[in-house]
């Protein structure tokens, strides 16, 4: 190791960032080959988030050396600049170089369920849970994304046997509810809602579960928590206008299937409000989607 490399690396152990950034700079001057400066060097951008300088040294990196935790660093990074395809290719590669990458599978996951493109979370979601079964937001993820394609059964399987070990986990007993929901047990998702967000005086949202759990990972993936809440808003406003469009042709009749549009979209504003914290709306939507559920029942 280089007199330079030393004093870069303690630099950055003291917490001298900008002294850290600038001496591993002149490292790489003399020798641009020095992989090790590459990987320090972004990491170090990453913190600062100078996510386009973090992309360019990682890819530096990986020009030398290829290897998993590189890839997954890269597409963390890419990941935060939208960059979402490629951070995909970078994950599926590193998947490849170590078939047992926990946390990339997990991460593919996410960029996956942020992407819409639930089937591909639910494939991501089941191989990180195959990889570490106590995984809290592996489970999470597989949950929410099985209730996204309709997979609700199994779904609500996979909430009541974690259930069972953590059976105070206010995440997992709203997930329960909603599921509940999903599989037209109103009552009881009714009941459960009340009585989770009655009897617990701290009652928090979906999102600061989540915030919580981020706490325990790696940095890398924070970005994703970040924007979660973000992306509900906005299917939250697509569903609006997607209901309020439909009554205004619909003015006069209501088909079979339009009642049971109405019913499924109105379930999902109830969990989108549940995982925000918004009790009280997810409530009021869970009724209205009762009413219409009935109404499907009266008329058949």
């Amino acid at each position: 190791m280089t007199e330079l490399l030393k004093k870069a690396k303690a630099a950055e152990k003291t917490g001298n960032t900008k002294v850290a950034i600038s001496l591993y700079k002149k490292v790489l001057r003399e020798d641009k080959s020095n992989r090790a400066a590459w990987v320090r060097l972004a990491s170090l951008f990453s913190i600062q988030k100078e996510t386009e300088s973090a992309i360019i040294c990682y890819r530096r990196a990986l020009s030398l050396q290829e290897d998993a935790i590189i890839l997954f660093n890269l597409a963390g990074e890419l990941y935060k600049n939208k960059d979402n395809d490629n951070a995909i290719v970078n994950l599926k590669r590193a998947l490849e170089l170590q078939n047992d990458f926990f946390r990339a599978a997990l991460l593919l996951g996410y960029i996956y369920e942020s992407q819409e493109s639930f089937d591909d979370a639910v494939v991501a979601f089941r191989r990180a849970l195959s990889l570490n079964r106590s995984s809290r937001l592996a489970a999470l993820g597989l949950i929410v994304s099985l209730t996204e394609t309709d997979q609700n059964q199994e779904a609500y399987t996979i909430a009541q046997h974690y259930l069972k070990a953590q059976p105070n986990d206010e995440a997992l007993l709203n997930l329960n509810a909603a599921l509940l929901m999903k599989l037209g047990r109103y009552r009881e998702s009714f009941d459960q809602l009340k009585q989770v967000t009655s009897t617990n005086q701290k009652y928090t949202s979906f999102d600061d579960h989540l915030k919580k759990a981020k706490q325990e990972r790696d940095q890398e993936t924070i970005e994703f928590f970040e924007t979660a809440n973000q992306r509900r808003k906005e299917r939250t406003e697509r569903l609006k206008q997607k209901i309020e469009e439909r009554k205004q042709k619909q003015q006069k009749t209501l088909t079979k299937e339009d009642i049971t549009e109405d019913t499924k979209d109105l379930l999902d504003l109830s969990l989108l409000h549940l995982f925000s914290g918004e009790k009280d709306k997810a409530l009021a939507f869970l009724v209205e989607a009762k009413k219409f559920a009935d109404k499907k029942i009266s008329d058949q």
